[in-house]
């Protein structure tokens, strides 16, 4: 039972629906998502046409592809015989998307409902998905008794789009891709508004309605980091090293006493009364653990889901975590906490793709290694740095209606300290604290972390196949540039 059978047989009207439903059904409802590659496979046609009912063979491959059946739980949990779910059991009395009952909606959900909304039945609805420890439905029975109320409640629950009608092109590819984590734009392009009629056509509609009549706990957060920026060896490096998911606990290299040893009792470190290598040794026991970060993460949980958390999710928590950091010298006042702003996200963006690739050089040519590129052989790191496409090319970058973004005083740094095999939650950490041991608290490069208004982050990994390879930090920051509350020592007029 890890594999899927060789074909699958679905019923078909005649030729013409059958090719409208192997062309919509399967290339929307798994769009961007990791499982696309296990049903573009080659398909053949058996039976008279003319109105009969046809047999559609989808030849499928033997393992799903990508991470989807991969099992839920970490390693710690999955090693263990008991149940210990990290949520409350999901859903409400009227929509549970929970269908293999382990007390979570995921993705994994997300493709048993598609493979439902397809035809299939029996065992190849459940074949090549691993079930973890707290999953109730394991058999096909019982998946098809938490999806068919969905399907037949009227109103129809999975009527996503609100169209009277469950579609598995139109409300399959919703569901999947919400589930996914995917939002705004990503979630509903070549989808919605697809039909007339449909009442739930933009985003925040399908999000709420998900969320208010199953408890989907979509996230209402933003997404600033562009979705040209490709993050997929992020996630599956960290795991491929030994880290089950994205969470401090998950660090493999991280016990927890040197966890407990980086506690923050609450002390407001004052730069002036200390030596820079004090000061550094005090915000940073070491450059994967910023004091107290830890109890912050858990404290906001930011990922609803450790093991895969979205754009969305890492750009909040890279938010909370600069914040907190400037916590940490009692910049705790409104005025003194930064903000994302999508310009600056979508320029480091920009900056990466003119500094590491070709993609723009014959449209945008200009100077090779300066600041505007291109920037191929060259040694200038950064060279990027003021590159700006057309507001045409900017527009898909950017959110609906955000006016095009231009060069407004700011500054940037690059950093390759990090890993590309380190988890979400402390990747950036190296980024700050290698470069605030290397130059103190008034570092060129370390001023905007606790001075700058707002803020961008790229994240770019310097060579994909190499599961030990840098990624390469650019971050953006520009808006006011608050006065310093604290006075370099090296100042003869510093009175600390």
């Amino acid at each position: 039972m890890n594999g899927y059978p060789s074909t699958i047989k679905l019923g078909v009207t005649n030729m013409t629906k059958r090719s409208h439903f192997l062309s919509k059904s399967l290339a929307l409802l798994l769009a961007g998502t990791a499982v696309d590659s296990a049903y573009s496979q080659t398909t053949r046609v058996s039976g008279a046409e003319n109105g009969a009912v046809q047999t559609l063979n989808l030849t499928l491959p033997d393992k799903l592809a990508g991470d989807a059946i991969v099992d839920r739980k970490s390693k710690a949990s999955a090693a263990s015989a008991a149940c210990e779910p990290v949520r409350p059991r999901a859903g409400t009395a009227i929509c549970s998307l929970d269908i293999d009952g382990d007390g979570l909606q995921t993705r994994m959900d997300g493709l048993l409902i598609a493979r439902y909304l397809l035809g299939f039945r029996g065992d190849t609805l459940s074949q090549g998905i691993a079930s973890n420890a707290c999953a109730l439905n394991t058999t096909p029975a019982a998946i098809e008794a938490a999806i068919t109320p969905l399907v037949t409640a009227s109103p129809p629950v999975l009527d996503i789009d609100g169209d009277q009608n469950v579609r598995s092109m139109i409300d399959g590819s919703l569901l999947m891709r919400a589930l996914r984590g995917q939002i705004g734009s990503a979630a509903i392009s070549g989808v919605a508004p697809p039909i007339l009629g449909a009442t739930r056509t933009t985003w925040p509609q399908i999000r709420d309605y998900l969320n208010t009549t199953c408890n989907a706990g979509l996230s209402t957060l933003v997404q600033y980091t562009p979705n040209q920026s490709d993050w997929s060896t992020f996630a599956a490096k960290p795991v491929a090293g030994g880290n089950p998911a994205h969470d401090p606990d998950s660090v493999s290299w991280i016990t927890p006493a040197q966890w407990d040893a980086a506690k923050w009792n609450g002390t407001v470190y004052n730069p002036s009364q200390m030596t820079r290598a004090e000061f550094a040794s005090a915000v940073c026991p070491s450059v994967d653990r910023v004091r107290g970060i830890r109890e912050v993460f858990y404290q906001h949980k930011p990922f609803a889901d450790n093991q895969n958390p979205t754009k969305a999710e890492v750009d909040e928590w890279h938010r909370i975590a600069i914040n907190h950091v400037r916590a940490l010298v009692g910049y705790t006042s409104e005025d003194r906490q930064v903000k994302k702003d999508h310009c600056m996200f979508a320029r480091a963006q920009w900056g990466d793709e003119r500094k590491f690739t070709t993609q723009w050089d014959a449209e945008y040519p200009g100077t090779t290694g300066s600041a505007y590129g291109p920037c191929q052989g060259s040694s200038n790191a950064h060279c990027g740095s003021t590159f700006v496409p057309s507001a045409e090319d900017q527009r898909p970058y950017l959110p609906e209606g955000h006016p095009s973004c231009g060069t407004p005083g700011g500054a940037e740094g690059v950093f390759s300290g990090p890993k590309s095999n380190i988890p979400w939650s402390i990747k950036w950490s190296r980024a700050f604290c290698n470069t605030l041991i290397a130059e103190g608290f008034w570092g060129g490069h370390v001023g905007p972390w606790y001075h700058r208004e707002k803020f961008g982050l790229s994240f770019w990994d310097s060579a994909p196949a190499n599961n030990n390879s840098n990624a390469i930090v650019r971050a953006k920051w520009t808006g006011t540039s608050m006065p310093s509350l604290y006075c370099n020592p090296s100042d003869p007029q510093c009175q600390p």
